[in-house]
């Protein structure tokens, strides 16, 4: 599975947010579900979002 992608970029925004400021996550998770799994539905793709910060804010 290459989710490990998002994990690696999550971890370069927080440990040096000041070099990736710029990195938007909502847009890489929606780009990375799109590009990878094909999938355009927007209803499917908010929920992976929303699992996606639930995931980070239980981990703080």
């Amino acid at each position: 599975m290459a989710s490990w992608i998002l994990g690696a970029q999550w971890l370069a925004k927080t440990i040096h947010p000041e070099l990736f400021s710029d990195l938007d996550m909502e847009k890489e998770i929606r780009s990375f579900y799109t590009d990878f799994y094909g999938i355009t539905d927007t209803t499917l793709l908010d929920e992976f979002v929303s699992r996606f910060e639930k995931s980070v804010a239980n981990n703080r």
